[in-house]
C-alpha cells in the first residue's frame, strides 16, 4: 500500500480581486495584528525596553566583514516573519494607507484560470477593502522590497477543512466540498483542475438579513441526473449541475424547518429514469425523504420565466411541485443531531446515527411496518458503514473502538477492534477484500480483517498540517472509497487530501452453495425430523 499526499488542495484560495472576503480578512487579521503590535511596542517603550530589536542585529553585524554581514542579513531576511520585521512606524504608515485607500470598481470576469465567476459583473468595494495585489504594492512601497509577497499570500490564504469528498463519472473526477463553501475539482492524480465558490446570499429571500456565517455540512453526487446536492447551516439544499466541465448552481431549496446535517441519495441503476430518493437528516433528530418521480426529466416543476440564475424554491411551496417531488418526514428518530444517514434499498430501511446514548444507531422501516432496530452505546456513534452482502455494520466512536455488528442483533457487537489511540473519524467497508478501513484523528488508517477480527496493516499519513501538540480539523466524512479501476482510498485532513492505493482482491476459487438470495436472519433445527429451517431478509423460507 503506497501513499501519495495531494497538497494541491492548498491552492484552493479565494484569490479574486473583487471578492468581499477581503473586508473580513483585513479587519480580522491585519487590524488586530496592527493593534497588538502597537500595544506591544508602546508597553516596551514604557518599560524602558528597546522596541526595535533590529538595531541590536545591526550592531552585532558590525563584528563581521561586509560580505559576512550581507550573508547574515540575507539569511535573516529569508527566515524572519513579516510580523517580526515591521516596526511601530510601519504600522502607523499602514493604517494611514488603509484610511486613504479608495477602491476602483473591478470586473469579476477578470480572474485567474481556476476561478469561475460570472464574467462582466461589476462589484463595488468599500474604502479600505484592498485586494491582495494592492496590499502587496502597499507593503512593497512601504518597505522598499517585494520579498514579502509570498508571506502576504500565506497571510491572506483561505485554507478550509474538507467536509466531504466524492467522485463523479465519465470521466472520473474527485470533487471536494470545504466547510465554507469551496468546491474543488481534481483528477485521479489529485491535481487541482478548477474550483468554484458556492455563493451565499447576503440577504434572506424572505427579507430578514442573515447575521451568521454559512457552513456547509454535507454533499452527495446524484449520478443519474449529473448533479451535486449541498446542504448548509443556512437551512437550504443547493443543486449544482455537473454534466459539463463548467459547474453551476441550478436549484436551491431554502427555508427548511431545521438544519440538514447529512445526505444520501439512491436510484435504480437498472432504470436510471425511474423514481429516485434523496434522504437527509437534520439537527433535531428527524429524517426527510425527497422522492423524485421523474428525475431525468426534471427535479422540480419549472415555470417559464425570463429570469436567469438560480431557481429558488421555498420549502412551503413544495406541494406545488407534487408532480415531480414528494416529501416525507420521519420525525424524532433520534434525540440528537444526526451524524450520518444511509438508505438501504433491499428492504426499504434507513440506517442513521447520532451522538445520543439511547439512539446511537437506528435501523427503521420507511413504511413503519417492520421492527425498528436500535443500537445503544454510551458515547453514541461517530461514523458507520453498512454492507449487505457481508451482512455487517461497522461503527466508529470517540472511545477509540471499532465495533462490528450484526444488523439484527442489537444487544452486543460481533467484535470490538482495539488499536486506535484517538477518536475514530470515519470508517468504510471494502466488500471485495472483506476488510474494514478505519481512520482516527491522529491521521492513522488501520486495515481490519472482517473474518479474523485482526489488524492487518497500520498506515500513518504525515500530513503537513499535523504538528506536535496541535489537533488538525477533521471533517465529518473524511474517507472515500473509490472502486476499480482506480481502486484507491481517499483520506482528508484539514485542507489536505491523500490517496492510498489498495491491492487487488484475489478471485474466489470455490463458491459455496446458498439457500437464499440474501442474508439469513433466523434458523431453527427440528431434532425429530432432523431438518433445519432458515429464514432470510427477503421473506423467503428454506427447509
Amino acid at each position: 500500500m503506497t501513499t501519495t499526499v495531494g497538497s494541491k488542495q492548498i491552492e484552493m484560495r479565494k484569490r479574486s480581486e473583487t471578492s468581499a472576503m477581503w473586508i473580513g480578512l483585513v479587519r480580522g487579521v491585519v487590524g488586530p495584528l496592527i493593534r497588538m503590535r502597537m500595544a506591544s511596542m508602546r508597553t516596551s517603550m514604557a518599560a524602558g525596553i528597546d522596541p526595535e530589536p533590529q538595531l541590536d542585529r545591526r550592531r552585532r553585524k558590525n563584528s563581521f566583514s561586509d560580505d559576512d554581514a550581507a550573508q547574515i542579513q540575507n539569511f535573516q531576511d529569508q527566515n524572519i516573519r513579516f510580523e517580526e520585521h515591521i516596526n511601530l512606524h510601519h504600522l502607523e504608515t499602514l493604517m494611514q494607507k488603509f484610511a486613504e485607500h479608495r477602491p476602483k470598481n473591478d470586473m469579476s470576469g477578470q480572474v485567474g484560470r481556476h476561478d469561475h465567476r460570472i464574467a462582466g459583473k461589476a462589484e463595488k468595494r468599500e474604502p479600505g477593502n484592498m485586494t491582495l495585489e494592492e496590499f502587496k504594492e502597499t507593503i512593497a512601497s512601504m518597505l522598499g522590497t517585494d520579498a514579502w509577497d509570498d508571506q502576504m499570500e500565506s497571510l491572506f490564504a483561505k485554507q478550509e477543512c474538507t467536509i466531504r469528498i466524492l467522485a463523479t463519472d465519465n470521466p472520473i473526477r474527485y470533487v471536494n466540498l470545504s466547510k465554507e463553501g469551496m468546491l474543488g475539482v481534481f483528477d485521479v492524480g489529485l491535481h487541482l483542475e478548477r474550483h468554484y465558490e458556492v455563493k451565499t446570499d447576503n440577504d434572506d429571500p424572505r427579507g430578514s438579513k442573515r447575521r451568521f456565517k454559512t457552513w456547509y455540512t454535507d454533499a452527495v453526487y446524484m449520478a443519474n441526473v449529473n448533479k451535486l446536492a449541498l446542504s448548509s447551516t443556512s437551512r437550504d439544499i443547493r443543486f449544482w449541475d455537473v454534466s459539463t466541465n463548467l459547474y453551476f448552481e441550478e436549484f436551491q431549496i431554502f427555508a427548511l424547518t431545521d438544519v440538514p446535517t447529512c445526505l444520501d441519495y439512491w436510484y435504480d441503476k437498472k432504470s436510471p429514469s425511474s423514481k429516485s430518493l434523496l434522504v437527509f437528516g437534520d439537527d433535531m433528530g428527524s429524517i426527510h425523504l425527497f422522492y423524485f418521480s421523474k428525475p431525468q426529466n426534471s427535479l422540480f416543476a419549472q415555470q417559464f420565466t425570463n429570469a436567469e440564475g438560480v431557481k429558488k424554491i421555498w420549502m412551503q411551496d413544495l406541494p406545488h411541485h407534487s408532480r415531480f417531488l414528494r416529501h416525507v418526514v420521519l420525525s424524532n428518530v433520534h434525540t440528537e443531531m444526526l451524524r450520518k444517514v444511509k438508505y438501504l434499498p433491499d428492504n426499504d430501511f434507513i440506517l442513521s446515527s447520532s451522538g445520543s446514548s439511547t439512539t446511537s444507531l437506528v435501523m427503521l422501516d420507511v413504511q413503519g411496518k417492520k421492527k425498528t432496530y436500535t443500537f445503544k452505546m454510551s458515547k453514541g456513534v461517530e461514523c458507520f458503514d453498512y454492507n449487505k452482502h457481508l451482512n455487517i455494520i461497522a461503527t466508529g466512536n470517540v472511545d477509540h473502538y471499532v465495533r462490528l455488528w450484526n444488523p439484527y442483533v442489537t444487544e452486543k457487537p460481533v467484535a470490538i477492534l482495539r488499536g486506535h489511540q484517538m477518536a475514530v473519524a470515519d470508517i468504510v467497508i471494502h466488500e471485495e477484500l472483506e476488510m474494514v478501513y478505519s481512520y482516527c484523528k491522529d491521521a492513522i488508517v488501520k486495515v481490519w480483517d472482517i473474518k479474523e477480527h485482526t489488524c492487518l496493516q497500520t498506515v500513518t499519513i504525515k500530513f503537513p498540517c499535523i504538528q506536535n501538540a496541535r489537533m488538525p480539523e477533521f471533517g465529518p466524512f473524511s474517507l472515500h472509497l473509490q472502486p476499480m479501476p482506480v481502486n484507491s482510498l481517499i483520506v482528508c485532513c484539514g485542507d489536505y487530501i491523500s490517496s492510498l492505493k489498495m491491492g487487488k482482491a484475489e478471485p474466489k476459487k470455490t463458491k459455496q452453495a446458498t439457500t437464499h438470495a440474501t442474508q439469513l436472519c433466523c434458523a431453527l433445527y427440528n431434532s425429530h425430523f432432523k431438518q433445519v429451517v432458515t429464514g432470510a431478509d427477503d421473506s423467503s423460507i428454506a427447509v
